[in-house]
């Protein structure tokens, strides 16, 4: 006997609710379900300003533009901790560090730039040479004002 209209329907459907399970459990932790991963450096643009007058810094500056995240409904407060890195082939690293108090909205993604001075070295490749890590610490809620 062929399985009817209705078999083949619920199979299909039951298949179905199986893939989005695993969809929609991607899309709670992206969004902050988990503890973990609630205020977080996106990404990162390593550059070289072009000129004194076109921007922040100056040609002997390396310049970080990041984007943030957070995934949270309420507004977070933390600590951003930035450390830029220059080690072209396995030569002995320069490191040069900052930190900043940062502060989002709910489930936004603002950008924030950051000038590290006199980092460039010169004949150097950016980003190439460079390596740039960044975490978000000490992350709290804001009162709401």
């Amino acid at each position: 006997m062929s399985p009817s209209r209705r078999d083949v329907l619920a199979l299909s459907a039951s298949g179905v609710a199986v893939s989005l399970s695993g969809c929609l459990d991607a899309v709670a932790d992206y969004l902050g379900a988990d503890a973990e991963g609630e205020f977080v450096v996106a990404l990162a643009n390593i550059r070289r300003p072009s000129g004194v007058d076109d921007g922040p810094g100056t040609p002997e500056d390396i310049v970080v533009r990041i984007d943030l995240e957070n995934r949270r409904p309420e507004r977070l407060a933390g600590r951003i901790e930035m450390e830029l890195r220059y080690a072209p082939d396995g030569e002995s690293a320069q490191t040069w560090t900052k930190t900043d108090s940062i502060e989002a909205r709910g489930g936004t993604s603002p950008r924030a730039q950051y000038v590290f001075e006199s980092a460039y070295q010169p004949g150097s490749a950016v980003p190439g040479d460079y390596e740039f890590d960044a975490e978000i610490v000490d992350v709290r809620p804001v009162d709401a004002r």
